[in-house]
């Protein structure tokens, strides 16, 4: 794969079957749900650890407050908005997950 055709598949979308379906199989998606799932249960792993052991400015219930949110706010909203298409759900996700980076930041 030249460097050029790289470019092209990674900007311009494929041609697939025109539904605006996802390109991946339905195995591939699933994996791809559950890396994003790990990922994300190992980020919250990683910010709690983090909080726990290192000396932050400011109050430590806020940030474990603020991280326990958006780990509700993923199971409920976040996640399922990622293995399906629930619209609503991915834009109150967003809108949570936009408040909490609000408190943390």
């Amino acid at each position: 794969m030249t460097v050029g055709s790289w470019l092209r598949a990674a900007v311009i979308p494929s041609r697939g079957g025109g539904d605006g379906s996802v390109p991946l199989s339905p195995r591939a998606w699933r994996s791809t749900v559950l890396g994003l799932h790990v990922a994300f249960a190992v980020m919250i792993g990683i910010a709690v650890l983090s909080t726990g052991v290192e000396g932050l400015e400011g109050s430590h219930a806020a940030t474990f407050g603020a991280l326990g949110v958006l780990a509700v706010a993923y199971l409920l909203l976040g996640a399922p908005a990622v293995g399906d298409d629930h619209p609503v759900r991915a834009v109150s996700y967003l809108a949570v997950l936009v408040a909490v980076f609000a408190v943390l930041g």
